[in-house]
């Protein structure tokens, strides 16, 4: 089976390795303009290595892009951590359609940063699919799922961990059913489930007025790294949070003061008690105990 394989992150670079490791036959790679990794290797390093033809076409639907990809002999198109819509007619191209990647629990979870969306919502449950790709937002047929579970001491890059894990496998299995015509696809009624829009850093501000201390503990292990962090502002000067913990005492007050000092860090003032903020990255992106930065009395907005 003749696949084009469009990826990008580490997801996009784990799965296209697992790809060439199982001798699957990539015809091209198309990614985004600028190849991206949150760690590791880029899709783009990867095809350069491989002598694997890549196109980064800004626009993947254009009439330009269109003419190229006419003129591949393709089966199948895979789509592991590739951020653009697929449209139709292309969408028509190969015989076998397109697949994609998705790393949330369908239909609950569809749409973009699914990933921090399960930690802020404090799930217990997290997942990854394997779905047909039609004109909707994650709305295709649902060719395979696997669940895992979430504990309190979970960050966003366990998480993507744990799918890098789960999701070659995944996908051999995919395509060896898709080429034994054994699939059995579910079905998804689009009434039902959830869409979640992509989290960019701007929306990982502390609001403690706002939120209680769970909340602030599920945005920061949700923007850690390899995200840059939730943030807040001391003196005016924004400031990363990268590392929290709940802790067993009621602390109460004006919510985002400081009032108290630990050996692991500082206690702030939640909406409804403190938070230990353990690990601050500072402006020159160096982490740091948050004691010896903040402290109390100092005020976070």
């Amino acid at each position: 089976m003749k696949i084009i394989y469009f990826g990008n992150n580490v997801r996009g670079t784990v799965c296209l390795r697992a790809l060439l490791e199982n001798k699957m036959e990539i015809v091209a790679v198309i990614g985004h303009p600028e190849s991206t990794s949150l760690w590791g290797e880029t899709v783009e390093a990867v095809c350069r290595q491989e002598k694997i033809p890549i196109y980064q076409p800004d626009n993947v639907n254009s009439r330009e892009f269109m003419d190229i990809i006419k003129n591949i002999k393709f089966d199948i198109g895979i789509l592991s951590g590739y951020g653009k819509i697929i449209h139709s007619p292309l969408l028509e191209i190969p015989p076998h359609g397109f697949i994609n990647l998705h790393g949330g629990l369908l239909p609950s979870y569809r749409g973009s940063s699914t990933s921090r969306w399960v930690l802020m919502n404090d799930e217990r449950i997290a997942g990854i699919s394997i779905l047909q790709v039609d004109n909707g937002i994650d709305t295709g047929p649902i060719l395979a799922q696997n669940k895992f579970d979430i504990n309190d001491n979970f960050d966003i890059k366990d998480i993507i961990s744990k799918q890098l894990k789960l999701f070659p496998s995944m996908l051999l299995n995919v395509l060896e059913k898709i080429s034994k015509s054994s699939l059995s696809p579910v079905y998804q009624n689009i009434t039902e489930g959830t869409y979640w829009h992509s989290l960019s850093s701007d929306d990982a501000k502390i609001k403690w007025s706002h939120m209680t201390s769970r909340q602030v503990y599920n945005m920061i292990r949700a923007f850690t790294d390899p995200y840059a962090g939730a943030y807040s502002y001391n003196n005016g000067k924004k400031i990363r949070l990268i590392r929290s913990k709940e802790i067993p005492e009621t602390f109460k007050g004006v919510p985002g003061r400081i009032c108290a000092i630990r050996d692991n860090g500082v206690v702030v003032v939640t909406k409804d008690r403190g938070i230990l903020i353990e690990k601050v990255r500072t402006k020159d992106k160096e982490i740091t105990n948050a004691k010896t930065i903040l402290k109390i009395g100092n005020f976070l907005n």
